[in-house]
């Protein structure tokens, strides 16, 4: 018995050593051709089994490099690929036949595939968070999930696009959420981005540490929380619902003295340190009247203070400090400073 054979035999059920179990089956099999010996039975063998094991890793491998999409050393995507959904990645551009729309009745999405583009090339969508849904042992429903989605992507968009003024009215919030089916193999992955109700996008709308500059970044994070509870406000009127809305003048009043606080920690230029001194006595005036709307007992006494609170907003004195920074200054429909 050649003892290659067995050696090789052997070693082709080992996955880290098939490549050598293949050569070892070749060499065995010219041996035994020459020799005479027995064996030949397991050296065919090793040969086959490795064969197989070396194919399918190249396969996997071919596969694998095929489904991830090149990336360039600050992780973008440098040229138009094919692109699996889970594969998009926060600051991606894509193009989709569905941009994430739901399109039947049963809510399931229509893209498994989309086409990873530079930015500055026309797009359909970018992408700008995820996250995963927690605390559901089982899939909760297609209507719990895209409530989840639909809270959670509308808080998240402030992050990427921090200034509220540059917003343009037709991008909207969209997303890419679990599906009962994706669901039980374990997806949990929501993926929101912006997409466009008008003209396909072009050019990133990201607007964050990475694109802005120190000032601007703080002025930004500094009034963020002032957005953040624009997008809280009640539906109801006061007089309908007094408790949610004097709820909600208490988290203004939180956010307010927050910005106050914030802008005057931060450093800024002499020209932009002026126009925030201004916007910051601003702000002040208009504090005790989003304290009092909170405490209000009665739908008079919240439109009274809430009247103080909206003199004193401090729109115009924010725009001076935009011009300062070089920001956006277009004050119409601005939801906050």
């Amino acid at each position: 018995m050649d003892p290659l054979a067995i050696v090789a035999l052997v070693m082709s059920f080992l996955v880290g050593l098939t490549p050598i179990a293949l050569v070892l089956g070749i060499v065995a099999l010219v041996r035994i051709s020459r020799s005479g010996q027995r064996g030949k039975g397991q050296a065919v063998a090793a040969v086959a089994i490795s064969s197989a094991v070396v194919l399918l890793a190249t396969v996997g491998l071919t596969v694998a490099a095929l489904s991830e999409p090149e990336r360039g050393e600050d992780g973008r995507v440098d040229e138009a690929t094919s692109a699996s959904v889970f594969d998009i990645r926060k600051g991606d551009c894509f193009n989709g036949r569905a941009a994430g729309r739901i399109d039947d009745a049963d809510g399931r999405q229509s893209e498994l595939r989309v086409g990873l583009v530079p930015c500055d090339e026309p797009h359909d969508g970018e992408a700008y968070a995820t996250f995963d849904i927690e605390g559901h042992s089982s899939f909760p429903g297609m209507e719990e999930v895209q409530k989840i989605a639909d809270d959670r992507c509308m808080k998240l968009v402030s992050g990427y696009m921090m200034d509220t003024w540059s917003y343009a009215d037709d991008v909207d919030v969209a997303y890419y959420h679990p599906e009962s089916t994706s669901w039980a193999r374990g997806d949990r992955e929501v993926l929101c981005f912006l997409s466009s109700s008008g003209d396909r996008l072009e050019g990133s709308l990201r607007q964050d540490g990475t694109t802005l500059t120190d000032e601007q970044t703080a002025y930004l994070e500094a009034v963020k929380p002032l957005y953040d509870v624009q997008l809280t406000t009640p539906e109801a009127e006061p007089e309908d619902d007094l408790t949610a809305n004097t709820e909600w003048a208490a988290r203004a009043a939180k956010a307010q003295a927050d910005a106050v606080r914030d802008l005057k920690a931060a450093d800024w230029s002499p020209e932009a340190g002026k126009q925030v001194t201004e916007l910051v006595a601003e702000l002040e005036k208009g504090l005790p009247g989003w304290q009092g709307a909170g405490r209000a007992t009665t739908a008079d006494d919240f439109y009274l203070s809430y009247g103080t609170a909206y003199d004193h907003s401090g729109q115009k004195q924010a725009q001076k400090v935009r011009e300062a920074l070089d920001l956006a200054t277009d004050m119409e429909d601005a939801p906050a400073l």
